[in-house]
């Protein structure tokens, strides 16, 4: 039997996918969640073969990732229509399914992954991707990847929001411990980190980001304007709050040097 915990903030889904999976006689939901706290909790108590997660559950995916390490849980990332971020590269991912797919197609995806296959479909079509083919895309579609880091969620949140309907890719940490090991572990390309976040951590953390890996833009957020010139350990500053087109504007200019990485796709 292959247990699954479905995770999604939208109850629709989720008592779909129930009536789905109940006509399986492989596949069993042993517990959901609609935010990342329920997700947490159930994690601890169940170890499910295969995680359906929401990508608004994001900002909390590094509680949640050693939690699935541990218990060598496959997970398979819920993701919205327009949403073309690498997730099996950046997330470990073994499979990327969209909410218009089929209650069978989305079954068929939890078994594929239960097996240790990859599953990766184009949304109009049934087609399927095997490993080596999921690496050439992944080489090919290097989406630049921004690590958020702050100790609000909610925060986290509207940021991931705004930086993924910008097209890029999206890690969150709340506190500089995470941010330092999702860094080592991902290929990240810029880092935006709450400069006060629990007093001088954010600043800390700012500083080791530039002694580790010195050509990582980093652009410190403050709740209050600072004075120019006087953070030192970031290449600039931007304030809460602001308009997100001007953090976009700032983010464009700090990456240019790997804007080639992204193609540019046809309108």
């Amino acid at each position: 039997m292959i247990d699954v915990i479905i995770a999604d903030h939208q109850e629709l889904f989720r008592v779909g996918m129930a009536e789905v999976v109940a006509l399986a006689d492989d596949v069993c939901i042993v517990g959901q969640a609609q935010s990342p706290e329920q997700l947490l909790s159930v994690l601890k108590s169940s170890t499910p073969r295969v995680l359906v997660l929401s990508t608004s559950f994001l900002p909390a995916f590094s509680k949640i990732q050693p939690m699935l390490k541990r218990s060598k849980t496959a997970l398979l990332v819920l993701a919205e229509e327009n949403d073309r971020v690498a997730y099996v590269r950046w997330l470990r991912a073994q499979g990327i399914i969209y909410r218009s797919m089929s209650g069978p197609v989305i079954v068929d995806a939890m078994r594929r992954v239960a097996r240790g296959e990859l599953f990766v479909q184009e949304q109009s079509s049934d087609l399927r991707k095997d490993q080596s083919d999921v690496a050439d895309t992944a080489s090919t579609n290097r989406i630049p990847v921004i690590l958020s880091v702050d100790e609000n969620s909610a925060i986290l949140y509207a940021r991931y929001k705004v930086l993924q309907r910008a097209g890029y890719g999206v890690l969150s940490a709340t506190d500089g411990e995470q941010a330092l090991s999702m860094l080592e572990s991902y290929p990240v390309h810029l880092v935006l980190v709450d400069y006060a976040m629990h007093g001088t951590i954010g600043k800390i953390v700012a500083h080791k980001i530039k002694r580790c890996k010195q050509k990582i833009p980093v652009i410190a957020v403050s709740a209050t304007p600072v004075p120019e010139g006087t953070v030192t350990c970031a290449d600039c500053v931007v304030t809460n709050g602001e308009d997100p087109v001007l953090l976009l504007k700032k983010i464009g200019q700090l990456l240019t040097p790997v804007s080639a990485l992204r193609p540019v796709e046809e309108k």
